[in-house]
């Protein structure tokens, strides 16, 4: 996915990669790098066969290029087809992040990403958003080893929280590090603490 990043970057600039030394506009640039980020969701989250992955990469940067040719207009062009999008939906709910250090990785990415961009659809005029540059982590909302007195009410069947621990909708990303007994609080304590990151 860099190779495609860094070939838009050069076609920007109307460098070796672009049509006939023919910069790109910065709108397409801007249009084309949200499908990459399509396409990077896609890969990261259900990690497709490699030859299948090199196919998809190399199918974009064919599509880019014909559309260039023609006018370029980025609406027409799509970095994942329907059924890869349907396939990255059922991903986001059945995958467990938060079973595994590159799991844990792909959320923190995700979740910034969709802090981001729930502060831009608000207008937030600063752009700010939870310490999207320096170090954020993932709280369980649901703790690994949840209490009967803690948790009991709100999730009685153990069961079903083993279902639920690692999935991404358990997760608040933070901008520091809750201690053990933070981790562990009830529900609504967690709540309480977790509205004052926003």
């Amino acid at each position: 996915v860099e190779a495609v990043i860094l070939e838009l970057l050069l076609r920007a600039n109307g460098s070796e990669g672009g049509i006939s030394g023919k910069a790109m506009s910065l709108s397409n640039l801007d249009a084309y790098l949200h499908k990459v980020e399509q396409l990077a969701l896609w890969v990261a989250v259900t990690k497709p066969a490699s030859a299948k992955r090199t196919l998809k990469i190399f199918e974009f940067l064919d599509a880019i290029e014909e559309e260039e040719k023609e006018g370029g207009d980025a609406s027409k062009i799509e970095a994942i087809s329907q059924e890869d999008k349907s396939s990255l939906r059922e991903a986001l709910v059945v995958s467990e992040f938060g079973a595994t250090a590159s799991g844990k990785k792909i959320a923190i990415a995700l979740l910034k990403r969709l802090n981001a961009f729930v502060l831009a659809q608000k207008g937030s005029a600063s752009g700010e958003s939870i310490n999207t540059s320096g170090d954020a982590y993932l709280e369980f909302i649901l703790p690994k080893k949840a209490s009967k007195k803690a948790w009991g009410n709100e999730w009685p069947d153990k069961e079903e929280q083993a279902q639920w621990i690692n999935k991404l909708g358990n997760f608040a990303l933070i901008s520091n590090k809750a201690t053990a007994r933070e981790s562990n609080m009830s529900f609504s304590e967690k709540k309480e603490r977790l509205s004052k990151e926003v």
